[in-house]
């Protein structure tokens, strides 16, 4: 292929290269759209909703969360989201005929309970709270645990006891490293990170992002080979992260993207909790064709419903190593603060 592209570069004129070129481009881009509309299509919501668990699941913790939301608001309004909750109880229906109680309704039930509390608290009577005999039902189905959902209270005086130390430095600090020392990562310092992972910020709470971790050589080594990123430096990773977002968690064309943004931000939770205790990490990028996405399939068993977002190397660092300059660009061209605003 490259023979073929060297050849046409030099004999066809510039103006047929182009249009040559971007008949090609075109071509691998559209085989690319469809691969990601298909899966978009077959294992969002955007179509059916109900019938898998984790669809239903979703679309339930959309709505609970946005009761959490109500709640947490400086002025809540007595009796508010009447249209919420008729919706997360239908939902809620549906899943106990499907999928009967579990520990996921009884999150939803501490959201309802809380709900209740609330509008008691402000003096709405129980006969006023929207739906309030369907949520009494609920409850009596699905049980509750007190003050595990809904709001909490935060002391500024615990947030500030938490980032004291925490400087500019602890993310300046971070580098793409590829020099590592030879001890293992141990399981612990793993789970660390994916905790840090799992307060980062999804889309109306839904927390479906996946960290595939591997400290096994052989694993690694394989792994690498289809990710094909890590040459010079990949017999040196002692463990290897592979972080997903499952399709099934988003529905219609606004969210098309959504999984690789809450992603992204799941990876960078795990990137920095590792970085918190002295594990180097390096990003490996996971842009590729749909022919190599699903190399990594078959070489994983990661399933077809999840989006694969990005690799993360990670090792113990050495005492002293050398890492790429990787020069930011100035602050002014990355930040403006007060653009102007159209009122039009």
């Amino acid at each position: 292929m490259d023979a073929v592209k060297i050849a046409a570069r030099r004999y066809l004129p510039a103006a047929a290269f182009r249009m040559l070129k971007s008949a090609v481009v075109s071509r691998k881009l559209r085989s690319a759209y469809r691969y990601d509309l298909g899966r978009y299509k077959e294992f969002s919501s955007s179509i059916v909703a109900t019938e898998n668990q984790h669809n239903l699941r979703a679309l339930i913790t959309e709505r609970y969360h946005s009761i959490e939301k109500g709640l947490s608001l400086p002025r809540p309004r007595p009796g508010f989201g009447a249209g919420v909750i008729h919706t997360l109880l239908g939902h809620v229906d549906e899943y106990l005929i499907r999928f009967g109680a579990d520990d996921f309704l009884e999150t939803v039930g501490s959201v309802l309970s809380a709900y209740l509390d609330f509008n008691r608290s402000v003096g709405v009577a129980d006969s006023e709270v929207p739906e309030f005999g369907r949520i009494i039902s609920v409850l009596a189905r699905v049980g509750w645990i007190p003050n595990s959902a809904g709001v909490r209270d935060v002391s500024r005086t615990d947030i500030d006891s938490a980032i004291s130390g925490v400087g500019l430095d602890f993310f300046l600090t971070r580098h793409s490293v590829r020099q590592y020392a030879p001890d293992p990562v141990a399981a612990d310092s793993v789970e660390f990170a994916a905790r840090a992972a799992l307060k980062s910020p999804a889309v109306c709470n839904r927390q479906f992002s996946r960290v595939y971790s591997y400290l096994e050589p052989k694993s690694i080594q394989r792994i690498l080979k289809v990710q094909g990123g890590a040459n010079g430096f990949g017999d040196q990773l002692t463990g290897l992260a592979i972080i997903t977002t499952n399709l099934r968690s988003y529905w219609n064309e606004g969210q098309r993207n959504q999984a690789w943004v809450d992603g992204g931000l799941f990876a960078m939770s795990f990137i920095l909790g590792l970085h918190a205790q002295g594990i180097g990490t390096v990003a490996l990028n996971w842009s590729k064709s749909p022919e190599l996405d699903q190399e990594m399939r078959r070489t994983t068993g990661i399933s077809q419903e999840e989006v694969i977002v990005m690799l993360v190397g990670f090792g113990r660092l050495r005492s002293d190593y050398k890492v790429a300059s990787s020069p930011r660009q100035a602050l002014a061209s990355v930040l403006t603060v007060n653009p102007p605003v159209s009122f039009h």
